[in-house]
């Protein structure tokens, strides 16, 4: 499985331009018209809502809008479809990783019988931004997945909050 995602940085947040995944069964894109307000993939293009993203972009986004509490409301682009994901947030949590301990805000949102949960870094200062410390995806088989490379062993992926890259609104 490999996905892509390009697009660009706004004072609204994300705005992605192209998003492709190509898997075993084929190769799904969308391609975001934000003037003209759709988004594209085969089929009849659906109506794009503000502040739509893809199945990349959408942890940038979350870390951008920085929920604490309560539910987030997003439209993601999946390549096939326009869905309206339900971003949970369930409380902080501290994540131990090999450099160290992290102050985290833990999130879920599922989608048919998928679920993603996400564990974003808090705290002050710019190196509290990039992406999720810990991603972990559930399919609908109850598949512990890692984004881009398959089963994990523990159905997490833990990022080394040293190596991601800062994100900063234009």
């Amino acid at each position: 499985m490999f996905q892509s995602s390009h697009g660009e940085v706004t004072d609204d947040g994300l705005r992605p331009g192209e998003f492709r995944h190509e898997r075993a069964g084929g190769i799904d894109t969308a391609s975001f018209d934000w003037l003209g307000r759709t988004v594209s993939y085969a089929g009849p293009p659906p109506v794009r809502r503000r502040g739509t993203q893809d199945m990349l972009s959408m942890y940038y986004q979350l870390v951008l809008l920085s929920p604490v509490s309560g539910t987030l409301e997003m439209p993601i682009a999946t390549g096939r479809k326009l869905e309206n994901y339900r971003f949970e947030v369930l409380g902080e949590e501290v994540l131990a990783l090999k450099s160290g301990e992290r102050r985290t805000l833990h999130v879920r949102t599922r989608s048919g019988d998928d679920t993603i949960e996400l564990w974003l870094r808090i705290g002050p200062g710019a190196a509290a931004r990039g992406l999720p410390l810990k991603i972990r995806f559930i399919d609908r088989k109850r598949r512990n997945l890692r984004p881009g490379r398959g089963r994990a062993r523990n159905g997490t992926i833990a990022m080394n909050p040293q190596s991601l890259p800062l994100v900063k609104p234009a």
